[in-house]
């Protein structure tokens, strides 16, 4: 009986998935990108960690849309170096809009930044503290977008990529409040 017993496979009803294992499961659940990602948030991974957004609003001519790109990051994803009595960190930012069909003109922004706190216990901080935001003028359409941080000080990067669709707007009209800074 015992060994009848030893060699049996837990029981399961005929037809049923199997079950994943639960440390994978609970990993899923509790992995903080894949939750941003499933939300449409643009997400990059360690070193150089941010979460980031694409909004879109109505633009100043009918075949134009603006759209809105905003990151936030954590002041410990970058490397602080003492500039007289306070502390500086650089990063810099790439923003790509490429259209998905081949045609049309690719949309590019590289820009600088920096971040100066007074205290030392200010460049540890694990909150999001730094924020960016860009606007850029679009054509709808469908678009690969590419974000990518680099910390200027320092050898850590950050990268996110997805297929996003820019809308047409016609006509007036009421959407969604779009936070900005």
């Amino acid at each position: 009986m015992a060994a009848l017993l030893g060699g049996c496979q837990p029981w399961q009803r005929v037809g049923s998935e199997d079950r994943p294992q639960p440390g994978v499961t609970l990993a899923r659940m509790f992995d903080p990108a894949s939750l941003y990602r499933a939300m449409g948030f643009l997400v990059s991974g360690p070193p150089t960690s941010f979460i980031g957004t694409v909004r879109y609003l109505k633009g100043a001519v009918p075949d134009s849309t603006l759209a809105l790109c905003a990151l936030s990051l954590a002041n410990h994803a970058l490397s602080f170096r003492r500039e007289g009595n306070e502390f500086l960190a650089e990063y810099h930012v790439e923003l790509s809009f490429r259209p998905d069909s081949g045609g049309g003109v690719p949309r590019e922004l590289a820009s600088d930044h920096a971040v100066r706190v007074r205290t030392f216990q200010e460049t540890q901080r694990i909150d999001e503290s730094v924020l960016f935001q860009q606007f850029l003028s679009l054509r709808p359409g469908v678009y690969h977008v590419m974000v990518s941080v680099r910390d200027v000080n320092g050898p850590s990067a950050g990268r996110a990529e997805r297929t996003d669709t820019v809308p047409a707007f016609a006509g007036p009209g009421i959407a969604t409040p779009v936070a900005v800074y």
